[in-house]
Order: structure tokens, then sequence, then C-alpha cells
């Protein structure tokens, strides 16, 4: 299952995404890795609320990381500066 959210300005989105990451992380992941796709210039991301605290997150946890541009098809029809995130976490409700 996924779950969407609306969240004003690219920075506020991202960090909320990698706090989501993290407490999925903290959670207890059901495979420890997470994959993070970017249709942009990374160092941009690093530097976003939020990065390193997921970063240093995961690192405690054993948690490996892979980054990858967006693919062309992502890029035209999501847009530039998309982010996409994959893991696979435990299985939770949503309120």
């Amino acid at each position: 299952m996924s779950l969407v959210a609306k969240v004003r300005r690219f920075a506020s989105a991202a960090e909320q995404v990698f706090a989501n990451v993290q407490r999925e992380i903290e959670r207890g992941l059901l495979a420890p890795f997470v994959n993070l796709s970017y249709g942009g210039d990374w160092t941009f991301l690093t530097e976003l609320p939020g990065y390193q605290a997921m970063l240093r997150a995961g690192t405690v946890r054993g948690v490996e990381f892979a980054w990858s541009h967006l693919s062309m098809s992502s890029g035209v029809n999501v847009g530039p500066r998309a982010l996409s995130v994959g893991m696979i976490a435990q299985a939770h409700e949503f309120a």
C-alpha cells in the first residue's frame, strides 16, 4: 500500500519524505536497503533538512542507501526535481 500526501514547497516535502524513511528505518525494515531516485543535482538534496538524520539512522542500523537518477519516462511524466524512495517496510495501518 502506498501513502500520498500533499505538502507545499519542495524542501518541506522532501524533509517529510526523509522523516518518513527515517521512521521506517527505526521501526525496522524487512530488507536493509533504501533506494532514492531524484531528477536533479544530488548536491541539492544532501543539503536539505532531514537528509543527514535519515542517513545517520540508516548507518547505525546497517541500512545501505542507493542513489539513482530519475528515469527519462518519470522525468517526462512527473517533471524535473521529482523525488521517489523505495524500501521494504513492515506492514502497518494508516489512520
